[in-house]
């Protein structure tokens, strides 16, 4: 009897956890995922002062600095041109609107888990931690905080800078496309540098 509870416990114990959410989005689509959103003026026309006109975000599980992560690669169209972030993420089952110290990320994010996000701004710098709701496998909403670190065009040798949001633009749905339309964007930022995926 011993021996059967020690090999039932040792069988529990090199069972592989039982994948999130996120991590069967991501299986869906062969570990990569790619969401897109326009807002017509209609749309934005029920939400007086977003200037955000399109929003694009790119999963893919990639090594990076020699550790497997999920690279999030985002694209936010405004009437000045285009934010362009990247970084890592990951799921979380609690405290995903958490940020340094237990402080509250953003007051308008409903739930106490998620995508849990944070951007890199180069060399070892963080760029900020959002939060993306899982809505369902094919609706998510991106809610950016104030402000992340983002550079203001594709290439290399760009240094990034901190955009901000405003109220209006704090919550952005995105739907599940073809990840043909994330294509120009995962290539033209590449590979995060500094603060590695989680």
């Amino acid at each position: 009897m011993r021996r059967l509870l020690l090999a039932s416990a040792l069988a529990l114990l090199a069972a592989p956890a039982a994948a999130s959410p996120f991590d069967e989005l991501l299986a869906a689509g062969g570990g990569k995922a790619c969401f897109r959103q326009t807002y017509d003026e209609a749309y934005r026309g029920d939400r007086p002062g977003q200037v955000t006109s399109e929003v694009l975000l790119s999963f893919s599980a990639e090594e990076v600095h020699g550790r497997e992560g999920v690279v999030m690669r985002l694209m936010l169209k405004r009437p000045d041109g285009a934010w362009y972030v990247w970084g890592g993420c990951g799921w979380a089952e609690q405290d995903v609107n958490r940020g340094a110290g237990g402080r509250l990320l953003q007051p308008e994010y409903p739930l106490e888990h998620g995508i849990s996000c944070h951007a890199s701004a180069g060399g070892d710098e963080e760029g900020g931690d959002f939060p993306i709701e899982l809505i369902d496998a094919d609706t998510l909403a991106v809610y950016p905080g104030e402000g992340l670190a983002a550079r203001d065009a594709l290439g290399p040798g760009i240094v990034s800078t901190y955009a901000t949001f405003e109220r209006p633009d704090l919550m952005l749905p995105v739907k599940r496309t073809d990840p043909e339309a994330c294509r120009e964007l995962v290539e033209g930022l590449g590979t995060p540098i500094g603060y590695p995926p989680e």
